[in-house]
């Protein structure tokens, strides 16, 4: 690995479907900044992109960009992600949707993590959320004021020695790895299993390649250090995806078949059943979410309150008041990403 420049060994994966806003955003600002990672846009939109400027936009970042056809269902984009990722020659892989922003500084330090510890097989810094809002003449939802959420996943990472008990301690909490930094055969691995599962449902996607990732080694979530921002808006993929009836019996016969079918790939047929047991207890306790804080309610309030005066100076105080963005606000990257959003005008590669 080149400790000076650790990014050289990184492959960050677009993956695209349509939403031709905010990836001509996530191109100019990788532009702008030149993060040093190689890139691969793998494209699932109703047609391929064809605007010239576009593609010398691309042209310039040096990236390999691959139409697969259009994503008609979750399947078909797990098998366009398998794909991509096989063209990935790089030690390490990440994904991106076009609407993430990446910190240099928690990417690198998520490489040296695992470089450092070769027990575990994907890393990643803290992802905090924003939303864009309206300032001046801005009033779409690519570019404006940035307003800080909370975390995206508030979990720890998964540490347990025995691959049963990583499955466990994974649905214990609210944690999720799309956004994490891979050692690519690992990624490639297990998304060589999950194009062949059929999921047409975005719950049932996210448990088969997170419980199949945890199946195969620890990951580590850096407290410390901050590598993603996570814009949360209307036209959010995820929030397209429909799940079915989680009460329906067809929804569990797919769940208990979707665990069968990852444990069976570690020798673990045996704790199936009592894996499903586990997976039902959870969903009844904590449905939507695996972990909500018990100061959810006050987190509630504190938020309303900074919104109300989000377009006012006080807000940069209240930031650097409230525990959940004050150390993020100070970041030089994250300022970086605010003054872009807040500039960014659109139609200029």
């Amino acid at each position: 690995m080149n400790y000076e420049n650790p990014l050289e060994d990184l492959t960050v994966v677009l993956v695209l479907k349509d939403r031709i806003e905010f990836t001509e955003r996530w191109i100019e600002f990788n532009l702008v900044m030149n993060p040093g990672y190689k890139i691969v846009i793998a494209d699932g939109g109703f047609t391929p992109i064809s605007n010239k400027p576009f593609l010398e936009g691309i042209k310039k970042l040096n990236a390999e960009y691959v139409y697969f056809g259009q994503d008609h269902d979750l399947s078909v984009m797990t098998n366009k992600i398998y794909l991509a990722l096989t063209k990935c020659k790089t030690k390490y892989v990440m994904l991106s949707s076009n609407d993430d922003f990446f910190l240099t500084k928690g990417l690198s330090n998520s490489i040296k993590f695992l470089e450092n510890n070769p027990d575990y097989i994907s890393c990643s810094g803290r992802i905090h959320n924003f939303t864009v809002l309206p300032y001046g003449k801005n009033d779409i939802p690519y570019a404006g004021k940035i307003f800080f959420g909370d975390e995206l996943y508030p979990g720890c990472g998964i540490h347990e020695e025995l691959p049963i008990d990583r499955v466990r301690e994974f649905l214990e909490q609210d944690e999720s790895f799309w956004h994490s930094v891979f050692r690519t055969q690992n990624l490639e691995k297990c998304y060589e299993l999950a194009k062949f599962q059929g999921n047409e449902d975005f719950v049932l996607y996210d448990l088969f390649v997170n419980m199949h990732l945890a199946l195969q080694g620890k990951h580590g979530r850096l407290r410390d250090s901050y590598s993603m921002l996570h814009q949360v808006h209307d036209e959010m993929e995820a929030r397209n995806l429909v799940p079915k009836n989680k009460k329906s019996s067809n929804w569990w016969v797919k769940v208990d078949s979707l665990i069968s079918v990852a444990l069976a790939a570690f020798g673990l047929s045996d704790d199936s059943k009592s894996l499903l047991n586990e997976f039902e207890k959870n969903q009844e306790s904590c449905p939507g979410s695996q972990v909500r804080s018990t100061k959810w309610p006050i987190r509630s309030v504190v938020q309303r309150f900074k919104y109300k005066y989000y377009k006012l100076s006080v807000m940069k105080v209240l930031e650097l008041l409230d525990p959940m963005t004050s150390s993020l606000v100070r970041e030089t990257e994250v300022r970086n990403v605010r003054r872009f959003v807040l500039k960014y005008e659109g139609n200029r590669i």
